[in-house]
């Protein structure tokens, strides 16, 4: 999470065709109840502390662009897991909601919704191809950013903090092993490459 509050603080604002409106280029949404899940997670299999989670909930509340505070109810869903049924309808609305903004600042397309999960896609839906949102493995999608030519903003020599709101530590061998743990090795491969070209 450290690493996309990063990439998007250090990316080029987008602007509409009239120059005005300027946006980020990546934004970061979720909902409220995938903060309770967070926060659950927290607690009984990351063994925080009250105070820990209240500190570590606050820095996510206050890095997002978004946060959803209730999904809707009745949208079509083909997902092997009901208890996903929240996480599907949240990126459904924030795709409609991507649609009128479109049409409301005069954009040529809609700005793309992925969901970042490390679950199956089929827990979501049955026709990922076809829904308003795409689904990708934070690991992919930060590869393809980072692919995409966006290495180009990751001053790597300004990797020298290790607290919660900056960016990911002090020592960066450290972190690429944290990030390979963390199910993100085409991504730490990637920052590893691009840490030994600056070396």
């Amino acid at each position: 999470m450290r690493w996309l509050i990063w990439l998007r603080d250090t990316s080029p604002s987008d602007t509409n065709p009239s120059g005005t409106n300027p946006t980020q280029a990546l934004a970061l949404c979720t909902s409220a109840k995938v903060l309770s899940e967070t926060n659950h997670t927290l607690k009984y299999h990351a063994g925080r502390d009250f105070e820990q989670r209240q500190l570590h909930m606050k820095w996510l509340r206050d890095n997002l662009n978004e946060q959803i505070e209730h999904y809707p109810e009745g949208v079509p869903f083909s997902g092997k897991d009901p208890n996903d049924y929240h996480v599907h309808a949240a990126a459904t609305a924030l795709a409609d909601t991507a649609l009128t903004d479109t049409e409301q600042l005069d954009t040529p397309t809609p700005r793309p919704v992925t969901l970042l999960t490390f679950n199956r896609p089929s827990d979501f839906t049955k026709r990922a191809a076809t829904e308003r949102y795409s689904i990708q493995t934070p690991d992919d999608f930060l590869f393809e950013l980072i692919e995409a030519g966006h290495q180009a903003h990751i001053p790597l020599s300004e990797l020298n903090l290790d607290t919660e709101t900056s960016p990911p530590t002090s020592n960066l061998e450290a972190h690429i092993r944290l990030l390979k743990r963390a199910k993100c090795p085409r991504f730490a491969k990637v920052i590893a490459r691009l840490n030994s070209q600056r070396s």
